[in-house]
């Protein structure tokens, strides 16, 4: 599985379950759309951000004690999840990573599932993610 970066609000040391930018989720239709024939996610390479690499992570949204440069909110913790390359390939139970920038990449579902089934799978994976900061 490959190796991401995200910056999520955290519940302890865990990232926090929201579809939200920052928690671990995803917010329908920016981040992931729905066929509002089908009610199945629409497979177009469009879902939960991540990055490559902590640097990857704009300022605006780093707090200063990650990043000097950074602004971003206090609450704001990052968290790396797996431990490969930074590729298209499996993340998880139903996910995939669709890198679509070298500074960006997309957990997008594998296959066409409700927005919940979606998520789910995306909640799956919260156990996975540490805060780098602990």
């Amino acid at each position: 599985m490959p190796q991401v970066f995200r910056l999520m609000k955290g519940i302890g040391t865990l990232p926090r379950v929201a579809n939200t930018m920052t928690g671990l989720g995803a917010r329908s239709p920016k981040d992931i759309e729905v066929d509002a024939t089908t009610n199945l996610v629409v497979l177009n390479n469009m879902g939960m951000s991540a990055r490559p690499r902590v640097k990857d992570i704009p300022l605006e949204f780093l707090p200063e004690r990650i990043d000097p440069a950074g602004w971003g909110e206090k609450a704001h913790r990052v968290f790396k999840y797996g431990e490969g390359p930074f590729a298209p390939s499996a993340f998880a139970a139903g996910l995939s990573l669709h890198p679509d920038a070298p500074n960006h990449g997309v957990v997008i579902p594998v296959a066409a599932v409700t927005l919940d089934q979606y998520i789910a799978d995306l909640v799956a994976t919260r156990a996975g993610w540490e805060d780098i900061e602990t």
